[in-house]
């Protein structure tokens, strides 16, 4: 009986242990942003989320598994499709904006998403619609969260679809597509409902509304 007893108490503290563990600090959504590998960092842009029961998910469907130590500050993930997550990766930073993670010559950084609230904050953005590019391009942003990207070339038009995000707290747009030009993260200068200049990988682009 007494063994009965020391067992299910162990179950319990267990338990306990794992259920502290999933109320982590950084349980929630977030943007991979870059994977930098033997110093050389990779553009990733992949939604990936932190569930509370321990899953990792990337467009709702779990990919892994993650747990949490809280006094190395160590996250330990189990994962085939994303290989360089995949181990222990300790926090080296974490804010309300961004997480920096590292293990195995591998640094992680993903900028918080709030999926909730994306689609008012990109409303309120005033980008919704037509936007002539200094590079010639033209993009379109739809709302909750879609853009096309359309470019002349000797007289065809080509058409790229993407997603795109605005993040209010730092003035900053995330492009998820396949043009080079335009993927990922950019800056804005100033904004206007009419007008917008944006730094992109160290270029100056200015947008007018259609």
């Amino acid at each position: 009986m007494k063994n009965i007893f020391l067992l299910l108490l162990a179950v319990f503290t267990s338990t306990i242990s794992i259920a502290k563990d999933k109320k982590a600090p950084f349980i929630g959504e977030w943007m991979i942003t870059t994977i930098e590998t033997n110093g050389k960092p990779n553009d990733m842009y992949t939604d990936i989320a932190f569930k509370e029961e321990g899953n990792l998910e990337i467009n709702g469907r779990v990919f892994g598994k993650w747990s949490f130590d809280k006094k190395t500050k160590s996250i330990w993930i189990q994962t085939k499709m994303i290989r360089e997550l995949a181990g222990e990766k300790k926090i080296v930073s974490l804010n309300d904006n961004e997480m920096v993670i590292e293990g195995n010559k591998i640094v992680v950084t993903l900028r918080k998403l709030d999926s909730k609230n994306s689609a008012k904050i990109n409303k309120k953005s005033d980008l919704k619609g037509k936007w002539k590019l200094s590079n010639q391009k033209t993009i379109i942003f739809s709302l909750p969260n879609k853009c096309v990207i359309t470019e002349k070339i000797n007289g065809n038009t080509n058409e790229i679809k993407g997603l795109w995000t605005y993040f209010n707290n730092d003035e900053t747009l995330i492009i998820q597509t396949l043009d080079k030009e335009l993927n990922g993260e950019s800056k804005f200068k100033n904004k206007s409902k009419n007008k917008f200049t944006i730094t992109h990988k160290g270029e100056t682009l200015k947008a007018t509304k259609q």
